[in-house]
């Protein structure tokens, strides 16, 4: 877990309502695949190839949003480009045409809220 100093500094600036609503589109379009508590183990994202398609070495399955070097180690835009065009070959789908463009930064925050455990 990362510290509460570091989870304040992230999150100082995204409103508890903007998380809510991003919740709930991590609830709707996410959960299934990244598991309710965002560690990578929901029961539709199972059988996915994840990052071992592109590299024998690296995890297969949805990426566990609670693992702070993954997580904390990608720029925003590394994420936000995920949720734009998808996992490009891992399983994950596009979200660029379902989010508005603020939709896709709050969920870049959203998710970095799992490395803090919430």
């Amino acid at each position: 877990m990362g510290s509460p100093f570091l989870a304040w500094a992230w999150l100082k600036d995204t409103k508890p309502e903007a998380l809510a609503r991003a919740q709930k589109l991590y609830a709707r379009d996410c959960a299934a695949c990244h598991g309710l508590e965002g560690k990578g183990d929901g029961p539709s994202g199972k059988h996915l190839p994840g990052m071992q398609k592109m590299g024998p070495m690296m995890p297969a399955g949805p990426a566990d949003f609670t693992d702070a070097r993954r997580i904390l180690s990608a720029s925003d835009v590394v994420l936000q480009g995920k949720l734009l065009r998808g996992g490009m070959g891992t399983g994950m789908p596009e979200f660029g045409s379902l989010y508005s463009d603020d939709e896709l930064w709050l969920m870049v925050s959203y998710v970095k809220t799992f490395v803090f455990g919430k």
